[in-house]
């Protein structure tokens, strides 16, 4: 935990804020990073080891969002919040 009581992960990184900023559920993490819902969770409250497999996918996941986020226009990210809902 950092000094304002937010879990980091290995390096300071909040994956809760960045998973919010890209306007992704936790499921929708798991689903795109291809693990579970629980490790996300986990990973979030800083109880998973950094040097898993899973947090650089969990990580690409938060990036490609952020960065599609961050492209989109204001209509889009209010209607969709940057999650995709087709296959």
């Amino acid at each position: 935990m950092n000094r304002n009581g937010k879990a980091e992960v290995g390096g300071g990184i909040d994956l809760r804020t960045l998973r919010n900023a890209a306007g992704l559920s936790q499921q929708r993490v798991a689903e795109r990073a291809d693990c579970s819902l629980a490790a996300v969770a986990l990973y979030e409250r800083g109880y998973r080891p950094s040097t898993s497999t899973v947090l650089p996918r969990i990580l690409a996941v938060l990036n490609e969002e952020g960065a599609a986020s961050a492209n989109a226009t204001p209509s889009q990210t209010s209607a969709g919040h940057g999650e995709s809902h087709g296959p």
